[in-house]
């Protein structure tokens, strides 16, 4: 009797260790505060091509249309002209923009590029990657 009574017991037993151990629920991650679809923002935007980067900053209001042009003093030719709409996603907080732009070197050196990105507030991101020239956006809440 008392080796039935151990066989039940190690029975019991053995089911209940291998079950797995109850999970905890996970800790709560802080909220991704995502910015209104009328937030300013920073663009920042940056070409680097064959005689060096050239850099352009904005303040803009998301959802309108913007405008920037830097043309390098004592650097004949070298320019970046650049045109965008940047739109907050209200699902996800990221910045959308479409955007169209010119950079110049001098001479024959130049590059244009149209295209839209979806990028993370904060982040750098390339997006035109040809040619010798590398264009990367950066899009940030305005304080």
């Amino acid at each position: 009797m008392k080796i039935a009574a151990a066989l039940l017991l190690l029975a019991l037993a053995l089911p209940a260790a291998a079950a797995p151990a109850p999970v905890s629920p996970p800790a709560a991650s802080p909220a991704k505060k995502v910015l209104s679809e009328n937030a300013d923002l920073i663009v920042s935007i940056t070409a680097a091509g064959p005689a060096g980067p050239i850099s352009s900053k904005a303040r803009v209001q998301a959802q309108s249309q913007f405008s920037t042009s830097r043309g390098l003093k004592g650097a004949a030719g070298k320019s970046l002209d650049f045109s965008g709409v940047p739109v907050i996603n209200p699902n996800n907080g990221k910045a959308r923009m479409e955007f169209k732009g010119r950079a110049s070197w001098g001479g024959e050196d130049f590059v244009e590029f149209t295209s839209a990105v979806e990028l993370e507030l904060g982040v750098e991101a390339v997006v035109y990657d040809s040619e010798g020239v590398t264009l990367t956006i950066t899009i940030v809440a305005a304080d």
